[in-house]
């Protein structure tokens, strides 16, 4: 795949992935920054670019040897943060957009799942049926399109925040997990049991 062909694939994936999860904006509560606190952030291959962040904010983004951007749990401070005020809210990446919910790959089985950070996140306790439908929309949607090496560099990094801060499988909350297969018409093997 030549370059053009790959930064249009890419961000077709963004724009669709940002379409999906656009009515859930408003979804934090407002000067909430926990999040912002310890949590690991993947941007996905050329999102940088698709959001046209600011030189100066994405310098401030690890990168690593598979020359993906990211944040890790324990380098914060987010660039795209200041004084309680996300100035990015409206360009923030898709791993943003998601939180509390994230994507775990199964790279042997080639199937995503669904994680929860519910430590401290304020809305992880109460999250609506239509926003957990639409972030696994979402996870397929990566699933399907994100290089092998992607994936596998988001779990490394998701990982290293577990032992930082408590996560959980969205699928320990069985009554809404089974609500949620029925809704999606889903295989088991989608989300985890």
């Amino acid at each position: 795949m030549n370059l053009e062909n790959f930064y249009s694939k890419i961000f077709a994936v963004i724009k669709k992935a940002a379409t999906i999860l656009s009515p859930f904006d408003d979804i934090c509560p407002c000067g909430c920054h926990h999040c912002e606190e310890g949590e690991s952030l993947i941007l996905m291959p050329a999102e940088e670019l698709y959001w046209k962040y600011l030189e100066m904010s994405i310098s401030e983004f690890n990168i690593s040897t598979e020359c993906f951007h990211y944040l890790a749990a324990s380098d914060h401070h987010c660039p795209f943060y200041k004084k309680y005020v996300c100035l990015n809210y409206d360009r923030r990446p898709i791993d943003c957009r998601m939180f509390p919910l994230y994507p775990i790959f199964d790279i042997n089985n080639d199937t995503v799942s669904l994680g929860k950070e519910d430590t401290y996140c304020l809305i992880a306790k109460e999250l609506k049926l239509d926003f957990i439908l639409a972030v696994t929309e979402v996870c397929k949607l990566l699933n399907e399109n994100m290089s092998l090496e992607w994936k596998i560099f988001y779990n490394k990094m998701n990982e290293r925040s577990f032992d930082k801060i408590g996560k959980t499988s969205i699928s320990q909350e069985s009554s809404q997990l089974i609500d949620l297969k029925e809704k999606l018409g889903v295989k088991p093997a989608l989300l985890t049991e």
